[in-house]
């Protein structure tokens, strides 16, 4: 499935087909996303590991700060995705739990520095079990990817809903949407040619 960058105008005027971001058929759920800089994301990703209840927090403040993306689902891959969102917050607190603990025991409990190393590889040990099924979960669906400046880029989106934005892109002409460098690199079709579903593959689907 093909990559789909959408500008920080379609985000916050939920410029988005109503068709599911998984599938591409018709719907009227959704799933919300929040769009972040590069910097901004650089921040959580370094939190994620080296302390997860900062993260936690900064996550609930963007949550309530930041306009968010209401991508169109089906019911049945809105449930599906948000399973797997479920899934890795509720796991992460059990992370967060270990760091808590790891941190408390290192702090006020006297011990000498070989176990306070082996519960410090611990709690490393902990994240890395996290981690890797926690990446491997959101391989089958709509997910975030990507270090736009602008916007936010996702994956695993539906080739249909692309050819709808694209189309919907076409006929509007508005210079906002496709606005993510504020120069020639914004020409509609160097920009976003790579996005357009191959019209071979489109003819393999419809047969």
């Amino acid at each position: 499935m093909p990559l789909l960058k959408l500008t920080p105008y379609e985000c916050e005027h939920d410029l988005l087909p109503r068709l599911c971001g998984k599938c591409g058929e018709a719907a009227d759920d959704r799933v919300r996303f929040i769009p972040v800089n590069p910097s901004l994301n650089l921040t959580m990703a370094t939190l994620l590991i080296v302390c997860p209840p900062a993260f936690i927090g900064l996550a609930m403040l963007l949550t309530r700060r930041i306009r968010p993306l209401l991508m169109p689902m089906c019911a049945t891959h809105r449930d599906d995705w948000k399973w797997r969102d479920w899934f890795t917050s509720i796991t992460y607190l059990l992370v967060a739990a270990a760091y808590c603990l790891a941190i408390f025991v290192i702090v006020f409990v006297r011990m000498p520095e070989p176990v306070i190393a082996i519960i410090a590889m611990g709690y490393w040990m902990v994240w890395c079990l996290w981690i890797v099924p926690a990446s491997l979960i959101w391989l089958r669906t709509v997910r975030s990817t990507g270090l736009p400046k602008k916007g936010i880029q996702l994956s695993g989106v539906h080739s249909n809903f692309v050819r709808a934005i694209l189309e919907d892109r076409a006929r509007d002409a508005n210079p906002e949407r496709m606005a993510w460098f504020g120069d020639q690199r914004d020409d509609f079709d160097d920009e976003l040619k790579w996005q357009v579903p191959r019209e071979s593959d489109h003819a393999k689907r419809s047969e």
